[in-house]
């Protein structure tokens, strides 16, 4: 893996998505938002070809564009060890806002925020490695 990461992303009212990259050179910005430019044809190309299509969104195409920056530029895609995901329209604190959505997650962090429970304590984070509970 890479020692910089980047990500190439969409978002919309209701979804989103992304796709974690690395790679061993440090590009600004401009120039990270500039490479995924220079492959959007081809992505638009590869979406065409594979579903027979005029409809494109950029939905459709981070995850194309990211492949080609793999390809073409020698980004590596991330594998995380670990997420957190939640559905973000809850009130963390209302358990009954947006029930049908909240995860045992949420009910976590919510207990946290109370001061109910610890997560420091149940895993022994910020101590020695050697003295965390397994």
């Amino acid at each position: 893996m890479g020692n910089y990461c980047y990500e190439v992303g969409y978002s919309t009212c209701e979804s989103s998505g992304s796709v974690m990259l690395s790679h061993d050179i440090l590009y600004d910005e401009t120039t990270f938002r500039n490479l995924c430019l220079s492959v959007s044809k081809a992505a638009a190309d590869r979406y065409r070809e594979q579903n027979n299509t005029d409809d494109i969104r950029f939905e459709l195409l981070y995850s194309i564009i990211a492949d080609l920056l793999v390809e073409k530029h020698g980004f590596e895609r991330v594998r995380p060890k670990g997420a957190l995901w939640m559905f973000g329209w809850s009130n963390i604190m209302d358990q009954q806002d947006w029930k049908e959505h909240r995860c045992q997650d949420m009910e976590l962090m919510r207990k946290v925020i109370l001061g109910e429970i610890v997560i420091d304590d149940l895993y022994g984070f910020g101590r020695d490695e050697n003295e965390r509970k397994q």
